[in-house]
């Protein structure tokens, strides 16, 4: 049993290891397993090795103390049956010896019984290996054993019995012992004969009768069990064909669905029920599975959110992202178009949960007899300390980077210049490029022209790259301004002919876009610079209904202390006066009051006119359109949809752990 693999009960183990429960249960529990301390516990094979190497010894002994008991009880049993059987033979002993004894002297008889008990003696002294006789040869006389060797004539003793009676009778004694132990065919006694033991079973049974049931060694009582049950078990037919299966599965289902009796009916009726719920749970499931892969999603959200709603790693959809050409990064929007191409990559469906809430806000449409002509609206971009914000100061003639720490732009700045000719025109400073990206990924075309400055005395650096990247992206055109023209080293045609290995080629080079050389120290070339970006701006036909309603852009929006939410708003098209009410992205509220860029009041905001509002009651987002509406509780609805379509959003992005992780 213990080189079998099937589990045993732990009272057995700890008696095959002459060991108590209490301690082969300390053991296991010192090796790390949790044993119950009960002796119906099974032991599997694997714990039974652990317990073999740790009490193999104790076994050994057990097993070898076993086998000695074993040894003494069987020299228990033959010396018991020795003893009895010549007790049953000695009869038969006594007539095969006087039988071959007749034929000498009748004196002859006196010495049968001495012959009887000699040969008592020889039997059971040599089954016990005692040699007795050699002494007893040795004390009667000595001195005539010396006299007697010369004649070597034992078989005439029988002649000689009548000279010396009494010396004579003890040498045929022993010569009759030494012809009995040669031919030793008494000895043929079989000991495995168990009906002649009885008797001696029932006279030793409070000796030995339970060690010797012991002795076949232990019973396997899971096997015994095993095999009645394999008896017990019918036999499996040998041929099944594929007939003989499908007619027992119809009498089956016959049988199941057969409409006999008043309970039968019950039971059907009940089972038809349970078939209709397991149906419907399955229907319930399956419309959990599918709403699973489907994805709610307010108007656009960032690549993080995105993979955290799918539960992927956000360097996959970058990666998705780079497949389709487009460079983002993990806090960058996507628009609806991407968000599906790479929502169906993994398997999911998007649903813009926020489209019937669009549907309600009222567009007016433009008039033709109203457009007018507005200024362009320009987004001056480039790598840091190319001159962007040096740029817009001299062309401002104010200084912007007083206010800016250390001479970074770190907020999005909206100005509104009008020229010495009359023409205005709108500067939008970035920086980084993240108003001018969350437009473009929200639809909102807002840039009209795009100004990329380039350091001359330096290189196109990989800022510049992606704000090329987000123009040409954009369809926007673009005017590249060659700042620092003024230092030493200045190279223009470096710059060109690095733009040209991106496929960019200048008018000089012979290409499309529009170039200057600038400084924005000294002011040189930037008059040149404002009248191409005219020209462009003429190119392209600006125009735009005044009269209609305002809509626009948040630009950037801020909590101003003692003043509240301050939202930078670009208007597109309509008039934006004070008083209105206005909806951007998921927060509304009544303009109280408006001012310019430089800080100064006032009372309405014409196409393309950048102003700073107060009245929201939240900061919207940077590239939020705003819409102005006549009643201020649908403004106020809408406000709290978006919200509350905000919330569940944030809900479905943020993963709940389960029991199972």
């Amino acid at each position: 049993m213990s080189g079998s693999d099937k589990a045993q009960r732990l009272s057995k183990v700890a008696r095959e290891f002459n060991q108590g429960v209490h301690t082969v249960v300390e053991f296991l529990e010192s090796k790390g397993h949790t044993v119950e301390h009960s002796p119906n516990t099974k032991i599997p094979a694997e714990l039974y090795a652990l317990l073999l190497e740790e009490f193999g010894t104790d076994k050994k002994e057990k097993e070898l103390s076993k086998k000695t008991v074993q040894q003494r009880q069987e020299r228990e049993t033959i010396s018991l049956t020795d003893t009895n059987r010549p007790a049953n033979r000695p009869a038969r002993g006594d007539e095969v010896v006087i039988i071959h004894n007749l034929p000498p002297t009748e004196p002859a008889e006196q010495p049968e019984p001495e012959v009887i008990k000699a040969k008592v003696e020889q039997r059971s002294v040599k089954v016990l290996d005692k040699i007795d006789l050699e002494p007893k040869k040795k004390a009667p006389a000595p001195e005539p054993k010396k006299e007697e060797p010369p004649a070597p004539t034992p078989e005439s003793g029988t002649s000689d019995t009548t000279d010396a009676p009494s010396d004579e009778e003890g040498k045929v004694i022993r010569a009759k012992a030494e012809k009995l132990s040669g031919p030793k065919t008494v000895g043929k006694i079989d000991l495995p004969k168990v009906p002649e033991r009885k008797p001696a079973e029932r006279a030793s049974e409070r000796k030995g009768r339970r060690k010797r049931i012991v002795k076949p060694g232990p019973v396997n009582v899971d096997r015994v069990a095993q095999q009645q049950r394999d008896a017990a078990r019918p036999g499996r037919p040998e041929d099944l064909d594929e007939n003989a299966v499908r007619k027992k599965v119809s009498e089956t289902l016959a049988r199941l669905t057969s409409g006999g009796g008043g309970k039968s009916k019950g039971a059907k009726i009940r089972r038809d029920k349970r078939a209709e719920r397991f149906n419907r749970m399955e229907e319930e499931q399956a419309a959990r599975e599918l709403a699973g892969r489907t994805l709610k999603v307010t108007e656009f959200v960032t690549a993080s959110e995105l993979a955290a709603m799918m539960g992927v790693n956000v360097t996959d959809i970058i990666k998705a992202c780079f497949s389709l050409g487009m460079m983002v990064s993990i806090n960058q929007r996507l628009d609806a178009e991407t968000l599906s191409v790479i929502a169906d990559e993994y398997g999911f469906e998007v649903e813009f949960v926020g489209a019937d809430v669009q549907e309600n806000i009222p567009v007016e449409e433009d008039v033709a007899e109203r457009m007018t002509d507005r200024p362009p609206i320009v987004t001056v971009m480039g790598h840091v300390d190319h001159g962007k914000t040096s740029l817009l100061d001299h062309v401002r003639k104010a200084n912007v980077i007083a206010g800016e720490a250390g001479g970074i732009t770190q907020h999005i700045g909206a100005y509104g210049v009008t020229l010495d000719s009359g023409k205005r025109i709108t500067f939008l400073d970035t920086p980084g490029h993240e108003a001018f990206t969350a437009m473009r990924a929200r639809g909102a075309q807002v840039t009209d022209i795009a100004i990329i400055v380039i350091a001359a005395d330096d290189s196109v650096m990989p800022q510049t790259r992606e704000a090329i990247n987000h123009a040409q992206a954009a369809g926007v055109p673009m005017v590249f301004a060659f700042n620092k023209m003024d230092k030493e080293g200045a190279n223009a045609d470096k710059i060109r002919e690095e733009l040209s290995q991106m496929n960019i080629l200048v008018e000089e080079w012979g290409g499309k876009s529009q170039s200057q050389e600038i400084s924005a120290k000294k002011g040189t070339g930037i008059d040149q610079l404002l009248e191409k970006v005219l020209l462009e701006a003429e190119l392209l036909d600006l125009k735009a209904d005044p009269g209609k309603r305002a809509t626009g852009v948040v630009i950037e929006s801020t909590l101003e202390q003692g003043r509240g939410y301050v939202t930078t708003l670009l208007v597109n098209g309509g008039t934006l006066r004070k008083g209105d009410v206005i909806l951007a992205g998921q927060y509304s509220g009544r303009v109280r009051n408006m001012f310019n860029e430089r800080g100064g009041s006032v009372d309405e905001a014409g196409p393309s006119t950048p102003v700073s509002i107060l009245g929201l009651d939240g900061a919207p987002n940077a590239g939020d359109q705003f819409h102005v509406f006549e009643d201020e509780r649908d403004a106020r609805a809408i406000a709290t949809r978006r919200q509350q379509l905000q919330r569940e959003q944030g809900i479905r992005t943020h993963k709940h752990i389960t029991l199972d992780e």
